[in-house]
């Protein structure tokens, strides 16, 4: 029996010696308000709740954006250019958006099928010029409009 009693009791020592030698666990790092809303970090970034006050703010700048392209898309529909063939004869008209409106040749008289597929082209490329200018002014306006660039 005292056998075993020195058994139980070198079990029991060895035990609590074990448990002496382990390290202690890491201390939690306790969240403060001043974490959540911004200034806890020692470089300054802004805390959890900062970040969250980052994201509303893109996805408010991203609404903003979408709207007042919607806003340019339907004013874009509405414009229409028109480009002039070399000789004058032929008018192209298209819209804001590069959407072939209308065409228009005052005479068919002194043209081949070359020659007058030539005028048209030479028409459709200057109005789509125009049209692509015009598209692209009111981008740029848009962009500086929203701080993102542009004139």
């Amino acid at each position: 029996v005292a056998r075993a009693m020195r058994a139980v009791a070198c079990v029991v020592l060895l035990a609590a010696a074990g448990l002496g030698f382990q390290p202690a666990p890491p201390a939690r790092e306790s969240v403060t308000r001043r974490d959540l809303f911004g200034g806890g970090k020692k470089d300054g970034g802004g805390g959890a709740l900062s970040s969250v006050a980052g994201v509303v703010d893109q996805y408010k700048k991203a609404q903003q954006i979408a709207k007042k392209s919607a806003e340019l898309q339907a004013e874009l529909a509405k414009v229409t250019v028109d480009g002039k063939s070399e000789d004058g004869k032929i008018t192209m008209t298209i819209s804001g958006q590069q959407v072939p409106v209308s065409a228009a040749i005052e005479s068919l008289e002194g043209y081949d099928g070359a020659t007058l597929s030539d005028e048209f082209t030479a028409a459709m490329k200057d109005a789509h010029g125009k049209s692509l200018q015009e598209m692209q002014g009111k981008l740029q306006s848009l962009y500086a409009d929203m701080g993102m660039g542009g004139e």
